[in-house]
Formats: C-alpha cells, sequence, structure tokens
C-alpha cells in the first residue's frame, strides 16, 4: 500500500481553510459536542474493533497502560481482572469519563490529549481511538501524538532496518511500550459517507440525538442545576459556576445501540457558516449537532508519527480508518 502524503498540501488544507483553527474552534466543534450527546454517544459505542481486540488481548501480564480519549470506555470491557491488565481512562467530557469510570478495575478521569497528567517513560502501552483526528491543526495532531508516546518505555533502538518505509524510524531491538492509534480515513469510497482521495480534508459531521435523549438530557441538567443552587444557596456561594461532577453521570447502556448516527447526505466540509453545534434543531425534538473532524490520508498518520517522534512499527486499515502502532525513540 502506497505510504506517500504530501504533508506541504495537508498543511496547506489546515492553516488556509475557511475557519480559524485552534484550541477554541476545538472546544466549540468537539468537546462541547461530546459532553452534550454523551449519553446518546455511549449507548451507540459497544462493539469493540478486531484490531483494537487483538491489540489489548496480546498485552502481557501485569502490563499498565493507557486508554487516551476512552469516550465510555467500551474497551476496559475487553480486560476484566483475571487478565491482569490494568487501563488508567482518561477523557475530555466529564460526562464520558464519569461512565467509562464503571468499569473496574480500571479508573477512568477527565484529562485532555494535549496535558496528559503521567510522568514520560512509564507506561507498558496505551490506545488512541478516534482521538487524534478531532485536532484542527497538523501541529496540534502532531503535539497529541507526541503525548501519548512519550509516556511509552522507550524502544532499545539498533541499526536502521531494510525495507522499513522512509522516514519510520528505526528497529527495535528491545521490548518498549507501544500504542495503537486509530484516525479515520479520508477513502472511505466503499461506505455510505462516500469520501475519497480529492475531497476535502477538514470536514463537520452531524450526530443527531433522538427527542427521547434530548428531553432525557434537559431533565437531567435541570435537575443539577436546581441541587447545584441548593448547594450554592447553603454555601453562600450562589452564582458561581459549579464544578462537574465526573462520578455521577448517569450510566451507560451498552446494548441499547440506535443504529446510524450520521446521515451520509448531512455530512458537510467546513464553511463560513457551519452550524453551531446546539442550534441545529429538527421537528419533534431530534437535535444535531457538528463536530469538527480532519480526515487522514493514505501515509499521513504513519508520518505524523514520526515527525512526533515515534517509531511506526505496524500500520494498516480497518473499516474506514487508518491504524498504526507505535514506539517511542529514547530521549
Amino acid at each position: 500500500m502506497d505510504k506517500s502524503v504530501d504533508l506541504q498540501e495537508t498543511d496547506n488544507n489546515a492553516e488556509h481553510g475557511d475557519v480559524s483553527h485552534g484550541e477554541a474552534y476545538e472546544a466549540e466543534h468537539v468537546h462541547a459536542v461530546y459532553e452534550q450527546i454523551a449519553t446518546h454517544f455511549s449507548s451507540t459505542r459497544y462493539k469493540p474493533w478486531p484490531v483494537i481486540t487483538a491489540f489489548l488481548l496480546s498485552l502481557a501480564p501485569g502490563s499498565i497502560g493507557l486508554d487516551i480519549g476512552c469516550g465510555n470506555g467500551k474497551y476496559l470491557a475487553l480486560l476484566p481482572a483475571n487478565r491482569s491488565v490494568f487501563v488508567l481512562a482518561s477523557d475530555r467530557s466529564p460526562t464520558l469519563a464519569g461512565i467509562a469510570a464503571q468499569h473496574q478495575p480500571h479508573s477512568a478521569f477527565i484529562a485532555d490529549n494535549l496535558a496528559l497528567p503521567h510522568s514520560a517513560g512509564c507506561f507498558d502501552f496505551a490506545i488512541s481511538v478516534a482521538v487524534v483526528h478531532h485536532l484542527s491543526t497538523r501541529e496540534r495532531r502532531v503535539r497529541a501524538l507526541k503525548a501519548v508516546l512519550e509516556v511509552l518505555r522507550p524502544l532499545a533502538i539498533g541499526d536502521s532496518g531494510e525495507g522499513k518505509a522512509e522516514g519510520e524510524g528505526h528497529v527495535a531491538k528491545g521490548e518498549g511500550g507501544k500504542a495503537l492509534i486509530y484516525v479515520w480515513a479520508l477513502e472511505q469510497k466503499g461506505s455510505r459517507r462516500g469520501w475519497d482521495e480529492g475531497d476535502e480534508q477538514d470536514v463537520m459531521v452531524p450526530w443527531v440525538m433522538k427527542g427521547k435523549y434530548t428531553t432525557s438530557r434537559q431533565k437531567q441538567q435541570k435537575h443539577r442545576n436546581t441541587e447545584n443552587d441548593s448547594k450554592a444557596r447553603s454555601s453562600g456561594a450562589l452564582g458561581q459556576d459549579p464544578t462537574p461532577d465526573a462520578t455521577a453521570k448517569e450510566p451507560a447502556h451498552p446494548h441499547q445501540g440506535t443504529g446510524s448516527a450520521e446521515p451520509p447526505a448531512a455530512i458537510s466540509s467546513i464553511t463560513p457558516a457551519a452550524l453551531n453545534p446546539a442550534e441545529s434543531t429538527e421537528a419533534g425534538g431530534d437535535q444535531i449537532f457538528h463536530r469538527y473532524y480532519h480526515l487522514y490520508r493514505n501515509g499521513e498518520l504513519e508520518a505524523d508519527i514520526v515527525a512526533a517522534g515515534g517509531v511506526v512499527m505496524e500500520s494498516g486499515y480497518e473499516k474506514d480508518n487508518w491504524w498504526a502502532i507505535a514506539g517511542r525513540n529514547p530521549p
């Protein structure tokens, strides 16, 4: 499979788009959206991907690792206590982190991919599934990958190996930590979305939240607001912003899949008139929320991993996603 990619063209696409990319943009078009759709999103996320399953089940007993951007923690369920593999999971969404925290014996907490609270070089493995593609510039995506790689035990590095793709680093002679990274692919012409080479890489993807979830979320928020106001009155702090409680969220319902949440006709590229994620409402109470994605081209993920100081050990394509297993070069 051809791994070539024009990174200059990729950078130009990101930097000269119709919108201003960066932290504030992601706060509105990624983080705020996932927090609002968290319960509905969780109910549709219960089926593990084969490559990720194989990676996790191949880990040696006693391994300790991270699930960075864990969502509802569905992959934690693959590692029960008797497998002797422990995961520290984190997500930027307080609600999703709270749902993931139910998967004992593992733990879950709130953290940002670009500000992970872990020491460097400590972990045996990490997974980052459908996370990096939500960063809106190449510089931020490379930083996110570097953050994932830095927490791993470094590889023992030998001589450059013959047959490796140009720029993919060196051959690993010793067992260091390894990370599995998944991102959405641009090349999806066989899917209902229909994207392919030549299409825009920076797109807004809708999430349709059915009316019953919208009503449920509004009731939950009203209940929380009442509780927060009561606490504020008793403490004399009325008017201050409450701190989200990641452990008191509605539990996941892993077998209540509702089918496709992304109608193909509604997918669009970013424009100056991109909808605010909380504004679009359909008749009957359904709401449409728009999430930012960067669609990775063939070879782009590997190139970003190398730019982040990593070594690509294996890579491939699985059902509209590019994936790579990577290690960390010594400091």
